[in-house]
């Protein structure tokens, strides 16, 4: 038994971390920019991912609610079970039970793996919840709550963890935010559903939690496959658990906190015994803790000291404490308000504080598509704390008199800065950390932030209680004046301990003296958090920004769906997948797509790149398409090239549905020594597309982009996923200015090309879609960039491209169209086109001059699938016309293809601010759901780079050549074809005389 394996599906090498501890702190403190080496492919947001982390979102929902739920279902427990004496312990054991153990969860799970201890976490949850469900005495309650504690604890640490393994810092926003969103709504509505479920049977309070988590458990066991890479034996792996630590951090925690948490209570007076010893021997074992952590004898520390050198996370841990503090005090003392003030109930001032918690989620939402969109951090931090002052400052105004709408705006102003706060706070705190420190730092981070929960509560309890006994002299009645005393105010709001006795019932002028001494309390308690809030300002003001990564490379990550090969290869996402997956080279193995398992269980959890759940579940449906369309199982693009699909007669739009649905074959080919050219480059498809050639060996990739700046952006990002040094391979990826909507831009960039020793791929990316009519170059807008740019482009590189065949290719006669040498021995001028030529009628082709029709406004939303259709019209023409020069003049042939994307998730739709909403809701939702992500719809590029000579002047889709629509082979489309290339050659001669000779 000692030999069994804890992960014995995986053998791997030992991993950093298992030397000694001075090579461990060296290895763990480097900064994460230089993990970029060999790094996985960009990061999609698979469905398995959106599945995992709303069932985990579900978890910390069940966790907040369980958080909260006692306080209005208590005296209907203790009426039943008794122990009414004992009430504070059964909500304060949860608390602590919950806190103490987070650290030592986030060292087991590096030492274990995060699934198992998810498992027990979930499972000490539900048996906590029995225990305390079926409780007969106030003794057994105490006891469930607190094994409900140590499961919670890990609910509470361990799915952060997990969406820290499976999403890169830039991305982990969202994700992070519906789980923090999920938590608030959670404490806010317990209250609300533990008064409800108190008046049916109160038991149902914790056994409620039994399905939840029966549930939860199933899905998670079925999706969460995670797997570590390192193999040890049981003993080998409780050896590194810091036992020692453990020991002196869990009662030095639990003394501090119940110094804390009970002190100025009745019978725990701030002075006594029983107060200060526990704070001072919990403060007394946290420096003892720390000073073990940094010893020799530590061999892996449960919070490494190297976490706390980095200033970023230093300073991203103060935020989130002062951030705790504000939240919790909102939380505990804005109910008070409407309670002692407003004369509400325990469930009404619930209800009231909803404004709160639904304010929370949504501009924690909004954050965190901010962080993900922009990748900063510090502006949100202090955003957030402004914004907070701003709220926590309009609250010391609130009185008897504040009308709903103040005190429902006012919580909306408070909650916007602390969603922006929360949201933003773990990514800060792990951006200048390593991958291996995610667990324990994150683990840190939780307590740190429990910690200043705990102390938003002692704080805000402390300046309250005090403020009330110097405001007792506003009350004439000696008897109330003693009611409220020594800590007694705030238990006196809800009339729990006084029988029927309430603020709502005492006589006048009583009840406004009262209300009085509550308000003037409050109001230095919100006048407290401003100042505080006023800290936070200092610290994200100081705080540094580091960039967050795109992409990221973990020891953790998803493993094979069932069904699939268990052998394990590192790839995109941290998914691990089959070692089936086709690999060119070493440092391509990682990024190849699997096969596609035979079963229906392998096909349900098949991830081939695909970014959304809407779209995957519907391919699932359409599993019929592969027999439709006639791809094999096993199907590659180059055999894709010697299948074209059926003629496309009427295309509807259920086909370009099914088409969308299909997974596409994971691109193959030899770049080796090639320079590829792509405009359009700065992001979505071309991005990916130039990603795609720089694993495929390209000697050099040149992004063509309007804006320098994007363009450098996106060249940083190719190198840091791709590992390449700059420094050492600083030409391997290059830009280069191009404005498409300027002819002497294209002819600039042209004229630059011709100076190349040689290329041999180019591209035509760039391309727009709008509906404002404006001009460019005496044209319409879209005309000049989809055609005549375009296609000015092209014959200008030609000749560019002809040299680069006879230079450095063999010499081989291929002008034969029954011939199909190997890809590599032709240049390819790869014309991106598109599907919405299907669906214009092309009322233009009747008039006597169709450039001079398009520069007027008409029909300016069906333009861009004019434009499309024109410009595959002229494909064909000019290949047709290349074809005979290489037959007749004996001129070099070079593969000009028209390729179709399919609708893709990219920056196309960047103009759509013009659309009517009902377009853009369409648009909107359409893509959101159906379309493809830039990764996979930038494999159809690399396809027609690739194709033989067969697909010279053929139009492809879906990585395999096509039919376009039969208007363009019928006979009005041939002379519809030669009247576009006829009036277009006109112009192009205008722009450059002589252009078309190089045909």
């Amino acid at each position: 038994m000692a030999a069994r394996d804890v992960d014995a599906e995986i053998q791997e090498p030992r991993l950093p971390g298992h030397g000694t501890s001075q090579q461990r702190e060296a290895e763990a403190s480097k900064d994460t920019q230089d993990h970029h080496v060999d790094a996985p492919a960009k990061f999609q947001h698979t469905w398995r991912i959106l599945t995992i982390c709303a069932v985990l979102s579900l978890l910390t929902l069940n966790s907040g609610i369980d958080a909260t739920v006692i306080t209005t279902s208590l005296p209907t427990i203790t009426r039943e079970i008794g122990g009414a004496s004992e009430y504070v312990w059964v909500a304060q054991s949860y608390l602590f039970a919950c806190t103490i153990p987070q650290p030592l969860y986030g060292q087991i799970a590096n030492i274990f793996g995060r699934r198992r201890p998810l498992f027990v976490a979930m499972a000490l949850f539900a048996i906590g919840s029995g225990i305390a469900g079926g409780a007969h005495n106030v003794g057994m309650l105490i006891c469930g709550r607190v094994i409900q504690g140590f499961g919670t604890g890990g609910i509470n640490v361990l799915p952060e963890i997990l969406m820290c393994d499976l999403l890169p810092p830039r991305h982990r926003g969202p994700y992070l935010s519906v789980m923090l969103s999920t938590a608030a709504l959670g404490s806010t509505i317990g209250p609300i559903i533990g008064g409800a479920l108190a008046e049916v049977n109160w038991r149902w309070v914790f056994w409620l939690n039994l399905p939840v988590s029966g549930a939860s458990a199933l899905v998670i066991f079925f999706l969460l496959q995670v797997k570590t890479r390192r193999r040890q034996t049981w003993r080998a792996a409780l050896a590194r658990v810091d036992f020692l630590g453990n020991a002196i951090f869990m009662p030095s925690m639990t003394s501090l906190f119940f110094g804390l948490i009970m002190g100025g209570t009745p019978g725990y007076e701030w002075g006594s015994w029983r107060v200060v010893m526990p704070i001072v021997l919990g403060v007394v074992g946290w420096a003892v803790f720390h000073v073990h952590q940094a010893s020799r004898f530590c061999a892996e520390p449960t919070m490494p000291p190297r976490i706390f050198k980095k200033s970023t996370a230093v300073m991203a841990f103060i935020i989130i404490f002062l951030a705790s503090i504000i939240v919790q005090a909102v939380s505990t003392f804005l109910p008070i308000y409407f309670q002692a003030v407003k004369d509400a109930t325990p469930l009404e001032s619930g209800i009231c504080f909803l404004a709160f918690a639904v304010a929370l989620v949504v501009f924690g939402s909004v954050a965190a598509g901010t962080l993900s969109k922009t990748g900063r951090y510090k502006p949100l931090h202090w955003a957030g704390f402004a914004i907070m002052t701003i709220g926590l400052g309009l609250f010391s105004t609130l009185d008897r008199d504040s009308s709903r709408g103040k005190w429902i705006g006012y919580q909306i102003i408070a909650a916007c800065g602390a969603g922006f706060i929360f949201t933003a706070s773990l990514p800060s705190a792990l951006a200048s950390l390593a991958e291996k420190d995610v667990a324990t730092a994150t683990s840190a981070f939780a307590f740190v932030r429990a910690l200043g929960l705990v102390w938003g509560v002692t704080m805000s309890a402390i300046v309250f209680n005090d403020q009330v006994n110097h405001n007792l002299h506003y009350v004439d009645d000696a008897n109330m004046r003693q009611l409220l005393t020594d800590g007694r105010a705030y238990t006196f709001t809800s009339g729990s301990e006084n029988g029927d006795l309430s603020i709502a019932k005492l006589p006048e002028p009583t009840r406004g003296q009262v209300i009085h001494v509550y308000e003037n309390s409050l109001r230095v308690i919100w006048l407290m958090l401003v100042g505080i809030a006023g800290l936070g300002l200092v610290a994200a003001s100081v705080l540094r920004h580091v960039d967050l990564r795109t992409n990221h490379q973990t020891e953790f990550g998803l493993a094979e769906a069932p069904g699939e090969d268990s052998s394990v290869s590192r790839t995109e996402n941290g998914l691990v997948r089959g070692e089936d997956a086709t690999v060119h080279d070493e440092k391509t193995a990682a990024k190849q797509a699997p096969k596609r398992p035979a079963n229906a269980a392998g096909r349900l959890l098949w991830h081939e790149g695909e970014s959304n759940l809407g779209l995957i579940c519907v391919k699932q449906a359409l599993e019929f398409a592969h027999s439709v369309r006639g791809y094999p199982e096993d199907s590659s693009i180059t055999e894709c090239f010697s299948q074209r699909a059926p003629p496309a007669r009427n295309r509807s739009l259920w086909r370009s549905f099914k088409t969308q649905m299909l997974p596409l074959p994971c691109p193959k080919g030899d770049f080796t020594d090639k320079i590829v050219l792509i405009t359009g480059a700065n992001t979505g498809l071309g991005l990916e597309a130039a990603r795609y050639f720089i694993r495929l060996k390209a000697k050099k990739v040149i992004l063509g982009c309007r804006d320098l700046n994007k363009g450098q952006a996106a060249k940083r990002d190719i190198e840091s996923t791709e590992g390449i040094d700059a420094t050492l391979d600083p030409d391997r990826v290059e830009v280069w200015h191009v404005d498409m909507e300027s002819f002497d831009s294209v002819k600039a960039f042209c004229s630059r090309a011709a100076s190349l020793t040689r290329l041999d791929v180019v591209v035509e990316n760039a391309g727009l879609l709008s509906i404002l009519y404006q001009m460019a170059e005496g044209y319409e807008r879209l005309t000049t960039v989809n055609v005549i740019s375009t296609w000015l482009m092209a014959l200008l590189l030609l000749p560019v491209l002809r040299n680069t065949k006879q230079n450095f290719y063999a010499n081989r006669n291929v002008s034969s169209p029954d011939s199909d040498p190997d890809t590599n021995d032709i240049p390819h001028l790869v014309v991106v086109c598109s599907n919405a030529h299907f669906y214009t009628t092309f009322e233009a082709r009747n008039e006597p001059c169709i450039f001079k029709h398009f520069q007027h406004d008409h029909d300016m939303f069906n333009r861009y699938a004019n434009t499309k259709l024109m410009s595959l019209l002229t494909g064909r023409e000019v290949a047709a016309q290349m074809t005979m020069s290489a037959r007749e003049q004996g001129k070099e042939q070079v593969v000009l293809n028209m390729v179709e994307p399919g609708a893709c998730k990219t920056q196309l739709l960047r103009e759509n601010y013009s659309w009517p909403w009902y377009y853009k809701m369409i648009t909107s939702v359409g893509f959101g759901l159906f379309g493809r992500a830039p990764e996979m719809g930038a494999r159809t590029y690399v396809a027609a780079a690739t194709a033989g000579l067969k697909s010279h002047g053929v139009y492809m889709e879906d990585c395999r050549l096509s039919t376009p629509h039969e208007f363009v082979t019928s006979e009005e489309g041939h002379r519809t074809q030669r009247k576009v290339y006829r009036e277009l050659v006109e112009i192009l001669e205008s722009i450059k005389p002589g252009v078309t000779r190089n045909i």
